[in-house]
């Protein structure tokens, strides 16, 4: 019970943007997976609430089972989320609002339909990138990321093309800090 008490602890803290998304798993509609985050499955889902205004707004929601933490050891999981909640940059990736649902943590982020780096190099660079400037962009957003993080007196400890995430018009989003 304790687990569950510090993770909903957690996402107290919300903006007033925040509380316009619902804040139960009633209000959503998972879609299916999309990928596998740190602490938890990444599902594509859609918000259905007949009184939110984001109605009808597909979201990515990363689901972390609380039970896996029996012994107490939520450290990583609330220092990600406090990390998210505070993050006010272009180029990192933050969350709507977080809820328990059951023994689950619900964290409703933007979906980012490009995917992941890897994700796009995988499908449409397999022998990698050969274009230099599309290269530089990347990097330079994922820099400007990871320096915004540096200023704030954080750590991003697992850079990677799997944690490099793209919208459909090509900004990047640093994730799963």
């Amino acid at each position: 019970m304790e687990t569950k008490q510090a993770a909903a602890a957690t996402g107290q803290m919300l903006s007033q943007h925040q509380q316009q998304w619902p804040s139960n798993a009633s209000g959503y509609k998972l879609l299916g997976p999309i990928g596998q985050g740190s602490f938890g499955l990444v599902w594509r889902a859609v918000c259905t609430d007949q009184s939110s205004p984001h109605r009808g707004q597909e979201v990515a929601i990363k689901i972390v089972d609380l039970e896996y933490f029996q012994d107490g050891n939520m450290d990583d999981v609330r220092r990600e989320i406090q990390i998210m909640s505070s993050c006010r940059h272009k180029n990192v990736v933050t969350y709507y609002v977080s809820f328990l649902d059951d023994s689950d943590l619900w964290l409703v982020m933007p979906l980012l339909g490009a995917g992941s780096v890897a994700d796009v190099l995988k499908l449409k660079f397999a022998d990698g990138i050969k274009d230099e400037a599309l290269i530089a962009t990347i990097l330079r957003q994922v820099i400007e990321g990871l320096h915004y993080f540096h200023e704030q007196g954080q750590i991003h400890r697992d850079i990677k093309a799997g944690n490099v995430l793209m919208d459909e018009k090509g900004q990047i989003f640093l994730s799963d800090f």
